[in-house]
């Protein structure tokens, strides 16, 4: 440079073998490297000059390219492994619980819930206490869809629960309950030979394990109790009037324990109501389950339907009532004419005195719940009614089966019995007669405990939603939904560190979650699961187009 400013350019000698800096002006130079990163707490892309060997900082500027995943990375991030190319995923029964793609913080507090679940039901009930039965081995997420492991699935529950089973038995009940039909694959039983041919469980084991599993039966009362008393306990305590981040933060970890023992006792109940159901089914084939008919199956339906005292029933009915007393009163024509979020403000009006009642019981009910209920992000019906009122003004419209609706025919269990199309025995009707009441109970039990573990996901998602204000009024996240896009442990960082890097990722995250929730997948999947949509292969090449362009900017900026 001039003296007077500007740039001269001056003919040096031939030093093109040497470099141009200094060993000691290097050093120099890397240490003071070290110095910005620690300053930034990232990496920089630093400018200097040198003029007699002391060195002037010019610039330091954040490297945007590196560190950055993938989009292929981002969506397979929270991916489980597949232990071999001959697994077996099915979608059937989660497909039911969780349709469509999760949120990558529902992904990561569902998945760890459950995995832990699994590790102490194998630990406390059937004495398993390896570390390797983890959440992989019974499903996983694949593009954040949920999967079950069916090789896993049926080894387990022959293994572990059925001393006097087969394992056509056990694979027989197990195929039906989830896919309606038996599955024409002979070869699954030598895959699973295969693969734990040399972990088999002794005959006390399964015997252990049995009992234990008939004593939940026996005991899911208390389970309820004591999920209901959570739920309670936590319902409007759980979180504090504070404005501290780190304080909200540490009251949700603590509300992440009791959403835990909910769904904990939820999988001891539903554990419960499936072996009900198994010793049904087997007593009905007179212990073959692996000839189990269409007729048998409808038997066991009809056993299990007709019960009373379901909670999950009492939102269709509660709903139909609703109706039909808006017909009562004359106002269905002016209700089906109002907008959703008009006719949510005119069942809450004072003037509609009875009709207001029976709304707000309903919602004080069941507004924690919602169509997919385990997602976070989901918005559930007290904070989005008018998902409640238009379907209502739909029964209003459909007013025909109302009645039905509104109150189902329950079989005594005398009646159930009689209605039984399967021939049996005079010992077995008595059998029947004994586990029938106990069956009703379970499912009973079942629906209850999944209502508060879906009350402590609400909650939960209440302490998200403070947490999100929050991190919006103090800078450190644009809106308020964009909490979903990071993982529990991510939020630490973010309000600790002030991350930019994670913010962008969360919005990358989110912008690929429609494309994510468009996605199919097979019924069943062989290895690892691949979409089916034609969308999914356009998505995954416009990805590695994508990428391949990302990958050519890097080594050109480099």
């Amino acid at each position: 440079m001039k003296e007077s400013g500007g740039v001269q350019e001056l003919e040096v000698a031939d030093e093109s073998s040497e470099c141009c800096l200094s060993d000691d002006v290097a050093l120099e130079l890397g240490k003071i490297s070290i110095l910005v990163e620690q300053s930034f707490s990232d990496s920089r892309d630093i400018e200097f000059a040198v003029k007699d060997k002391q060195i002037f900082l010019l610039q330091a500027r954040p490297i945007t390219s590196i560190n950055i995943e993938s989009e292929f990375e981002l969506i397979h991030e929270q991916d489980a492994p597949v232990l071999t190319d001959d697994e077996m995923l099915t979608t059937a029964n989660t497909g039911e619980v969780m349709p469509m793609a999760m949120t990558p913080l529902t992904c990561d507090i569902l998945t760890n819930t459950l995995s832990q679940i699994r590790q102490i039901l194998l630990a406390d009930v059937a004495g398993i206490r390896s570390p390797s039965y983890t959440i992989t081995c019974f499903g996983g997420n694949f593009c954040r869809h949920s999967f079950l492991n069916l090789l896993s699935g049926f080894y387990f529950l022959n293994e572990w629960t059925s001393p006097f089973w087969t394992a056509d038995d056990t694979r027989t009940v197990t195929e039906i309950s989830l896919f309606g039909v038996r599955l024409n694959n002979a070869n699954i039983n030598n895959l699973i030979e295969a693969r734990y041919k040399n972990t088999r469980a002794p005959f006390w084991r399964k015997l252990y394990m049995q009992l234990n599993l008939i004593k939940d039966v026996f005991i899911g009362k208390s389970y309820c109790e004591k999920a209901f008393q959570l739920c309670e306990a936590v319902n409007d305590n759980a979180y504090s009037t504070s404005s501290s981040i780190e304080r909200v933060y540490e009251e949700i970890e603590r509300m992440v324990i009791v959403y835990f023992k909910i769904w904990d006792y939820h999988i001891l109940t539903s554990t419960s109501s499936a072996l009900a159901s198994y010793v049904m089914t087997n007593q009905l084939m007179g212990g073959h389950a692996s000839v189990v008919t269409s007729e048998v199956m409808s038997d066991v339906a009809m056993l299990l339907s007709t019960c009373t005292d379901v909670l999950s029933a009492d939102v269709p009915a509660s709903l139909a009532k609703l109706a039909l007393a808006i017909i009562e009163d004359g106002q269905d024509e002016y209700f089906q004419s109002l907008t959703p979020e008009a006719g949510t403000e005119w069942l809450k009006s004072d003037k509609n005195g009875r009709l207001k009642n029976m709304f707000t019981d309903f919602m004080h009910m069941h507004g924690h719940r919602c169509i997919r209920e385990a997602e976070l992000s989901e918005k559930p019906w007290r904070l989005e009614p008018s998902k409640v009122v238009r379907n209502i003004q739909e029964l209003t419209v459909k007013s025909n089966h109302l009645k039905e609706k509104q109150v189902k025919k329950a079989l005594t269990v005398d009646e159930a019995i009689a209605n039984i199309r399967t021939p049996l025995s005079y010992l077995q009707k008595k059998f029947f007669r004994f586990l029938l009441p106990r069956a009703r109970l379970a499912v009973g039990y079942r629906e209850q405990t999944k209502s508060y573990a879906i009350k402590g996901t609400d909650i939960l998602r209440k302490g998200y939603e403070k947490l999100a204000d929050l991190l919006v009024e103090e800078g450190y996240i644009p809106d308020r939904e964009l909490i979903y896009y990071f993982t529990h442990d991510e939020i630490k960082v973010l309000f600790r560190k002030r991350s930019a890097r994670l913010v962008n990722k969360a919005i990358r995250r989110r912008k690929s979650m429609p494309n994510l929730t468009k996605l199919q997948f097979p019924e069943i999947s062989y290895g690892y699961p691949t979409p089916v949509s034609s969308e999914w292969n356009l998505f995954k090449l416009s990805m590695l187009v994508l990428f391949t362009l990302f990958s050519f900017l890097l080594r050109r900026h480099v």
